[in-house]
């Protein structure tokens, strides 16, 4: 121990002069530092479940979103409706949720010639009663390209 605070003492200059220079170099190479703070470049990109992340953020513009997904030979029957927007109301009511969006709270535009219309895309009044009303509202929905391949 004697001996290496001999050294140092006796090299001082040097070491001073060391340290400043490594101190001069790395302060300037800081200036291409580059950081990424995004937890998710950071992943294994051949992970599914990474993909599938990746896809989300993609499709709907961020990643920091939670998804629920309701499968149903026909999700607009009244009764799927009815689920559907229950799970809505309920989500909205969590603390920390910012908004919910699906197909029962969501609200479409329509334009025709001068006039522009804000409606419900579906209504609780033009819930479908039958399984005829619900296949006509099923086509008329997969014809709006805001909902299409989103939502529906």
């Amino acid at each position: 121990m004697k001996n290496l605070s001999e050294s140092i003492v006796q090299y001082r200059r040097i070491i001073i002069a060391m340290v400043v220079l490594l101190t001069a170099f790395f302060g300037y190479q800081i200036r291409y530092i580059q950081v990424d703070s995004n937890v998710v470049n950071a992943l294994p990109e051949n992970d599914s479940i990474v993909k599938v992340f990746k896809e989300v953020g993609k499709e709907f513009g961020s990643n920091e979103i939670g998804l629920v997904i309701l499968k149903s030979d026909n999700v607009f029957r009244k009764e799927v409706l009815q689920d559907i927007a229950m799970i809505s109301d309920s989500l909205q009511t969590i603390k920390g949720v910012g908004s919910v969006m699906s197909i029962t709270n969501l609200t479409t535009f329509n334009a025709s010639g001068d006039n522009f219309e804000v409606n419900d895309l579906i209504g609780k009044k033009n819930w479908p009663q039958s399984d005829q009303a619900a296949d006509s509202l099923k086509s008329a929905i997969t014809r709006n390209k805001m909902v299409t391949g989103k939502l529906v």
